[in-house]
């Protein structure tokens, strides 16, 4: 359940509860906001790291070999990035990961989808 109980979820956890929330500044006390899945890549939560400020971050993977963040968006670029753990490594990337900018991801999504990813994001046209 979430604890921020707003409008948008009424306390049942939606994905719609971060809506306009900068990712970056939610950890610990506010894990249960992100979602079980990627919006994006469909990767499942695969648990918690220690992120290099020691907060716990959570991360998504689809092979026990690498985890990543959640995505971030960047405005200014219009482009997604994201952290990288290697597992085998036992640390993180030194380098943040620009994997998609929002026109390629407009054509790789349905509409729909498109959406709805602009709308967890708070993405403005």
């Amino acid at each position: 359940m979430c604890k921020r109980n707003c409008e948008t979820c009424e306390g049942n956890n939606d994905k719609s509860c971060i809506k306009g929330i900068d990712l970056s500044i939610i950890k610990d006390e506010c894990i249960e906001w992100f979602p079980s899945e990627c919006p994006i890549t469909g990767m499942i939560y695969s648990g918690l790291i220690l992120d290099d400020d020691g907060s716990k971050t959570p991360v998504y993977s689809c092979s026990p070999y690498t985890s990543y963040t959640l995505p971030e968006y960047s405005e200014e670029e219009k482009c997604f990035y994201r952290k990288i753990y290697d597992e085998d490594e036992g640390g993180w990337s030194d380098e943040c990961q620009n994997f998609l900018d929002l026109e390629e991801l407009k054509e790789e999504v349905s509409k729909e989808r498109f959406e709805e990813i602009k709308l967890f994001y708070n993405i403005k046209d």
